[in-house]
């Protein structure tokens, strides 16, 4: 073991192999012959995470904040939805680094960046615990290029950008324990915080159990006592809550608001392994999940740390992981089913994404049992020995096996496979611990490894490049609608791509964003189509089906979607004559579905709405949209007698309206969107965002930050006297 942790020439080494490996990793991405590009498969990344971050990298780049998303879900309040990550330091670096023109070429090199993070942060972690850099290099490439790291979390952007940050936050909790240092409590709190930032408030699952767990761990093992562990959670926990409030308390009222904020254990039960796919651990290329598999070396070395009673801690981790993995298979998912019920409901889902915290544990472990091997290695030498020789008989005897079964042999194809590679690893294994010295071996196992977790999971989220990236495959087919003038939404639920006018300037009454306004979906869902449409300014209808009704035109015809001319929408901001009040959700939908409902002329407001004159609209009365842009809209306003003006824009909190200069009460009407009421005559009427949620997050975040930097100003003054 070495003595220090002193910069080393072989921690550059290290590290540039270590980008090199990403970098041959993802080879089919960047190489020059595009007949052999590769591009990140369509799905999430390129449909959910790409139109949210472009519209947020097009507003940062011009040194503004995306606060409230027009061309979505009849307007949507994007700063607050996690996975925009509006406030990810790294997702501005690439905003800046594009010009704001982001492109999926361009988001796909921050999620490869992201890998080499995860190497590097866990570079230094395993490195600071065993100080032997080899391990380090060892636990770094198991964890890089594991089951679970290229599985699934590349294409759900925000989860590989959230999870990284597991090794990073363990180093400093780590560093704050073994010096006592308010600095690394600092810096623990801000790796936590982005874990948020970063978009996956949904990693917490994982990553806050492990960094407690760890953190207490780490205070016994080095004689602090309990008091002093509670007082170092509760510094790094307020630097955490404060770093992050930014988005936090954003996030946390558009969750209470949203559709999440209903799901119960029905939903959270969905998720989680199979018993039997707990083998793919071991054996992905036979049976199970790949992603579980660290690498067959990385789970040797682990077994032989927890052999040498090593590491024991990470043992119980890995562990723990699993069980829980399994979901509503094993009986501690209801447990912490009730505990995220008290904080951010809705974000237990998917338990199986705990594999995290397997495949990170066995990384460690490895980088542990290296270690040990260097003190001897006869017992694992020979238990490998006989293992391969095991493997190769059982390849042996299936192959004369499958051409006495029945059927051909090509049907028992995978197991032959599975087991001639599983052979050919063991016995590569064995030669490196039983002919290669020391010197050898700590260059040919990482490279074992680095080659079976490329050859089992290399490629399986690329698909090849041809034709034009999406989403813009999809874009192109609604091009056209923009020469169409006025002031309207479109429906392009049916596209495939909810987000579509985010590209176009076409403002949407669907979106993508995970956390939607659970009154719009809920009554909006219910209501019939002609009158939703009504109602929410439709113009355009995207949609595969057929349509007689004599309301709609069909404009032409693109790629399998019908666009439609709906004649009858109202426009973005209107008075009604009549206003019927209902309690609750199903009373609006009744009220709205009732054959007697004008959508043109009448609305539903809550029972606490003051009475009104119900007199039918003068021909002299109306609305008049003076400016509008994304944060506020003027009008002018005409009015006999006190009415109610509707603009169809979705309700939230920090919407504020002023009639004439003076403030005025905003309504929820038709249970989704803004109303004002106006008096008789001719007035100004001016909406204006300003998100308390915002305000208060960002005080919070700012106060924490200038605090935190006082501290070191103060501490380096100190050190430098001294």
């Amino acid at each position: 073991m070495e003595a220090t942790l002193r910069p080393s020439w072989r921690d550059c080494l290290y590290l540039s192999l270590l980008a090199l490996a990403v970098l041959i990793f993802f080879w089919p991405t960047w190489i020059p012959d595009l007949a052999d590009r590769a591009r990140f498969k369509p799905g999430d990344f390129t449909h959910i995470f790409f139109p949210a971050r472009y519209y947020s990298a097009s507003h940062l780049a011009r040194g503004q904040l995306p606060l409230w998303n027009p061309f979505i879900s009849c307007g949507y309040p994007h700063f607050a939805d996690p996975q925009a990550a509006t406030f990810y330091p790294i997702a501005w670096a690439t905003a800046f680094l594009t010009g704001g023109n982001l492109s999926p070429e361009a988001l796909q090199w921050e999620a490869i960046f992201h890998f080499f993070l995860a190497g590097l942060f866990t570079y230094l972690f395993a490195l600071y615990l065993t100080r032997n850099r080899e391990g380090a290099f060892l636990a770094a490439i198991s964890f890089t290029f594991s089951g679970y790291l290229t599985g699934f979390p590349p294409l759900q952007l925000s989860m590989l950008e959230a999870d990284i940050w597991l090794p990073a936050s363990l180093l400093a909790i780590t560093l704050a324990i073994d010096r006592g240092s308010f600095l690394w409590a600092g810096v623990s709190g801000l790796c936590l915080a982005m874990v948020l930032l970063a978009g996956g408030p949904q990693s917490y699952l994982t990553i806050l159990p492990l960094t407690l767990a760890w953190l207490f761990y780490r205070a016994y093992k080095k004689g602090l006592p309990w008091g002093k562990a509670i007082q170092l959670m509760a510094l790094i926990a307020a630097f955490w809550l404060g770093f992050g409030a930014i988005q936090a308390i954003p996030t946390w009222e558009l969750t209470k608001l949203s559709e999440r904020a209903a799901i119960h254990w029905e939903n959270v039960s969905e998720g989680g392994f199979a018993w039997w796919e707990l083998m793919g651990a071991a054996l992905p290329h036979v049976v199970g999940s790949y992603a579980l598999y660290p690498g067959l070396i990385a789970l040797i070395l682990a077994a032989w740390a927890v052999w040498k009673r090593q590491g024991l801690f990470w043992f119980g981790v890995a562990l723990a992981s699993l069980f829980f993995s399994l979901g509503k298979n094993f009986a501690l998912l209801p447990i912490f089913y009730l505990l995220q019920k008290l904080a951010f409901p809705g974000y237990l889902r998917n338990v199986e994404r705990v594999a995290l915290a397997f495949c990170f544990s066995v990384a460690m472990l490895a980088s542990l049992g290296f270690v040990e091997l260097n003190k001897g290695d006869e017992k694992l030498r020979k238990a490998l020995g006989v293992t391969a020789l095991a493997f190769f008989l059982g390849w042996l005897l299936a192959s004369l096996a499958s051409k006495a079964l029945p059927g051909q042999p090509t049907q028992y194809s995978w197991l032959l496979d599975s087991l001639a590679y599983d052979s050919l690893l063991l016995l590569a294994i064995w030669s490196a611990l039983e002919f290669a010295g020391k010197s050898l071996r700590r260059f040919l196992l990482p490279a074992i490894l680095l080659l079976d977790l490329f050859t089992i999971n290399m490629g399986r989220i690329l698909e090849p490049a041809k034709g034009i990236w999406p989403p813009f495959d999809v874009v192109e087919k609604f091009a056209p609608l923009q020469a169409i003038p006025g002031t309207f939404r479109i429906d392009g639920n049916e596209s495939g791509l909810p987000d579509v006018g985010v590209f176009l300037g076409l403002e949407n009454v669907s979106g993508a964003a995970p956390l939607q306004m659970a009154w719009h979906k809920e009554i909006m869902a219910e209501v019939k189509e002609i009158t939703r449409l009504k109602l929410e300014n439709v113009h355009i209808l995207a949609t595969q089906r057929d349509i007689t009704h004599g309301a709609f035109k069909l404009l032409y015809e693109r790629g399998g979607l019908k666009f439609y001319a709906f004649f009858g929408f109202n426009p973005r901001a209107y008075l009604v004559s009549e206003v019927r009040k209902a309690q609750s959700n199903r009373e609006i939908i009744s009220i709205l579905n009732s054959p007697d409902f004008a959508p043109e002329s009448m609305a539903v407001v809550p029972s606490s709405f003051p009475d009104l004159p119900k007199l039918p609209l003068g021909a002299s009365e109306g609305v008049k949209i003076i400016e509008r842009g994304e944060t506020f809209a003027v009008l002018q306003v005409k009015a006999e007698v006190p009415r109610l003006l509707v603009y169809v824009e979705s309700y939230y909190p920090g919407w504020r309206a002023e009639v004439d200069g003076h403030p005025a009460t905003v309504y929820k009407v038709n249970g989704a969107f803004r109303g004002v009421i106006v008096p008789g005559g001719e007035h100004t009427i001016a909406f204006c965002y300003h998100p308390a949620s915002l305000y208060f997050g960002a005080g919070l975040s700012l106060a924490t930050l200038l605090a935190f930097f006082v501290y070191c100003g103060f501490a380096l003054r100190g050190k430098f006297a001294s």
